[in-house]
Formats: C-alpha cells, structure tokens, sequence
C-alpha cells in the first residue's frame, strides 16, 4: 500500500495523487468552489498524496484554497470531527470538504449535522478509501474506492512467484481508484 523506490522491493499501491484530484474535481463539477481539506498526518506518504491531489486539482481550477482550509485530522473520527468544527469556526466557510479518509469524513459529517447545517446542500463531503460504512451513513458517503481486496490478491500472488523464484517484470503494481459516487455530494 506504499510505493517504495527501492530496488527488488515489490509495492501494490494505487496513484493516490490522480485518486485525489477526481474526488476534488467532482466537487468542482458540482459547482462547489470552497473546498476545504482535512487530511491526515503530514509525515505520512499517503497524506502527501493526497494533500497534493487536492492542491492539484484546485490549481488546474485557478482556485485558490486558503490556507486554513487544510486541517489535520489525523486519520481518526474524532480528528476529522475536530477538524470540521475548525473549519465551521472560520469567517470564510467551505462550502466542501475533501477528507483523505473515510474515518475522518465519518467525523466531518457528525460536525456538520451537529452545526445545524445539511449535507449536501450546505456542505459536500468526499472521503477516501470505500469503507464498508459508507453506505450506511445518513446521508450515504461519496468516495474514492481504493481496490483494497484486489491489491490483497495480487500481493499473495506476488508471494507465490517470488517464493518459487519467478524473476518479476516490475516489482511497482499501480492500480486504478474509482470514484463511488453517493449522496453526500448534491
């Protein structure tokens, strides 16, 4: 789940950069223009990719997000609800919010809907990775769908023909993430 430029160190990953700015350009294709970011820790290789998607697809809009709109919520439902209550504090309020994953969008929605405000009418919520409680949240997540049980897959295959000595033709698999689109975008 981490590309790692080493050499003869096999990496399962998707291009979380190009995952990243389909989920902000949705928003932007929903005529959101104030979108916000609580992402994950800033060390950690995941959140850089991501935070740089977000800023990517921003600039590609020649929209500039401000810089509090980029909160850490460091990967956790209580951080990505501390986060939205920062950014609901701001005088310039986002209008969106591209979460780095699911857990925090998870937190961003119960701040939002404890704000008194609607999701999506008032805010749009975007999260990364499909977790199974998407679908069950009120309203339902719109996501990125990381291919985690393909990535599994392939990693054991991976095993297999390494165990048996099979020479690999790349050790650097990159699959594709999909956006599921759900009701948390209007």
């Amino acid at each position: 789940n981490r590309k790692i430029a080493l050499p003869n160190v096999v990496s399962i990953t998707v291009d979380e950069i190009n995952a990243a700015e389909v989920a902000v350009n949705y928003l932007l294709q929903r005529d959101y223009r104030k979108i916000a970011c609580i992402n994950g820790p800033e060390l950690i290789q995941s959140s850089m990719d991501r935070l740089a998607g977000y800023k990517n697809a921003l600039a590609q809009a020649n929209l500039a997000g401000a810089a509090n709109f980029v909160q850490d919520g460091g990967f956790s439902i209580a951080g990505g609800f501390t986060a939205m209550q920062r950014l609901l504090a701001l005088e310039y309020k986002p209008d969106a919010v591209f979460c780095a994953n699911d857990e925090m969008a998870i937190g961003a929605l119960k701040a939002i809907n404890d704000a008194g405000l609607k999701v999506p009418s008032d805010i749009g919520i975007v999260g990364f990775n499909d977790s199974e409680i998407c679908q069950y949240t009120t309203p339902s997540l719109t996501t990125i769908h990381k291919p985690i049980e393909q990535m599994a897959k392939l990693g054991g295959e991976i095993l297999f023909q390494l165990i048996s000595n099979t020479q690999l033709t790349d050790p650097v698999t990159e699959l594709v993430a999909e956006l599921v689109i759900r009701d948390s975008v209007r």
